[in-house]
């Protein structure tokens, strides 16, 4: 059973996650993502020290597959629950910690399932690792990583519903793009030639930054939202951190 960190300066710990594993366990969520960073950036590594890179083709396409798909399903189940179907709204939607309709319910669940597709993308760092392709494991790789499994369970402690869910869903978008285009892109130049969207990549991150940066902001300029102007401060603050990284790393 997890216990949330409770603080003056957080937001109300939402009920009706309350037991749900991971979320609000502050040291279950530092041993796993310390353990990330030591084996992306230490432990493999040093173990790939003295020995070849290893190919691994085939894991690298199943990884990028199921991300892909993954992404997919989460979107088509998503979409029609919230912005398409659901009823929410794209200039300011809020969390009601008390609504436990089936919809709600269904898109909280979602946002939880989806937290472990964030923790399964560990999966792409070490395989970076074990080929040997360090200048991937980046400052910005791994801080990105750890922000999204963290801010996930953050989100999910104390109230993920809402503003945030339009972030999350522009997110899927860009993971399809860009993991279908590592699966594609693994079959060599023959197919690599076809994949005219490789070139625009850097530039969807940046505008994916923009869109969710602006639209998580909303809330705090909308007095009649209901939505926790620290979720919207600490999701800026975040992403500002990002794009930094990002810029700095690609330039």
């Amino acid at each position: 059973m997890s216990v949330a960190v409770e603080s003056p300066f957080l937001p109300t710990r939402d009920p009706r996650t309350e037991n749900w594993f991971l979320l609000g366990d502050l040291k279950l969520l530092l041993t796993l993502l310390v353990s990330y960073i030591y084996l992306a950036k230490k432990g493999i590594p040093k173990f790939m020290e003295s020995r070849k890179p290893m190919k691994l083709v085939l894991a690298s396409r199943i990884y990028s597959s199921i991300m892909t798909a993954a992404s997919i399903y989460f979107l088509m189940r998503t979409l029609p629950r919230t912005y398409f179907g659901g009823g929410y709204s794209f200039v300011c939607q809020g969390v009601d910690y008390n609504d436990r309709s089936e919809q709600t319910m269904e898109v909280i669940s979602l946002m939880y399932y989806y937290l472990y597709l964030r923790i399964f993308d560990f999966v792409g760092t070490m395989i970076y690792a074990f080929q040997k392709k360090t200048h991937r494991v980046n400052m910005f790789h791994i801080y990105h990583h750890c922000i999204s499994v963290a801010i996930g369970v953050y989100g999910l402690t104390y109230g993920v519903e809402g503003q945030a869910v339009f972030g999350v869903c522009v997110n899927m978008c860009v993971h399809v793009l860009l993991y279908s285009y590592y699966f594609l892109a693994s079959f060599g130049p023959k197919v690599q030639s076809y994949l005219f969207w490789k070139r625009h990549l850097a530039n969807i991150e940046l505008f994916q930054f923009l869109v969710i940066s602006s639209h998580i902001l909303l809330p705090v300029f909308a007095r009649s939202c209901s939505y926790p102007v620290l979720h919207s401060l600490s999701g800026i603050s975040i992403i500002a951190l990002m794009t930094i990284l990002f810029l700095t790393t690609f330039k």
